[in-house]
């Protein structure tokens, strides 16, 4: 259960740390940064359920193999969607920002920006997120939802 605390720990940090990011001029400023945040929020979220269980995963491809497989992650709600689909969607946005950011993808800075700031104004990220903590709270994990905007 200790893995499990850590975890949730965590994933309230990264929430603590998007809701200063989304002042507005934090969001100017660093918008870019909600992106991968949310995706490690999301991964804690994932490896807290998985931890209460004796899960862990020293690859993120584990992790995400495990998560397609799992029938509590892959069950759909009435529109359709998983906890998966979500959770797969923000690991690769995280990739794909951390890429950027470390200037494995190459792209104009001007680029970047209008990439992070449709993604934040289509409010993209926040609705996937909502999904996945929406799983972590149905099965029984207590953490603050997003309510960066």
């Amino acid at each position: 259960m200790g893995q499990s605390i850590e975890h949730r720990h965590r994933a309230s940090r990264n929430e603590q740390t998007l809701h200063c990011l989304s002042e507005n001029n934090n969001r100017r400023e660093h918008g870019e940064w909600i992106v991968p945040i949310a995706g490690f929020k999301a991964i804690h979220l994932i490896e807290a359920y998985c931890a209460v269980a004796g899960q862990h995963f020293v690859s993120h491809e584990a992790r995400l193999d495990f998560v397609k497989r799992h029938p509590d992650f892959i069950r759909e709600d009435r529109n359709g969607e998983s906890a998966y689909q979500s959770f797969h969607f923000l690991t690769m946005l995280c990739q794909h920002a951390m890429e950027i950011h470390n200037g494995i993808v190459m792209m104009p800075s001007d680029d970047q920006k209008k990439f992070f700031e449709g993604l934040l104004q289509q409010e993209v990220i926040e609705k996937h997120l909502r999904k996945v903590e929406s799983f972590a709270n149905h099965q029984g994990m207590t953490i603050p939802p997003s309510g960066h905007r």
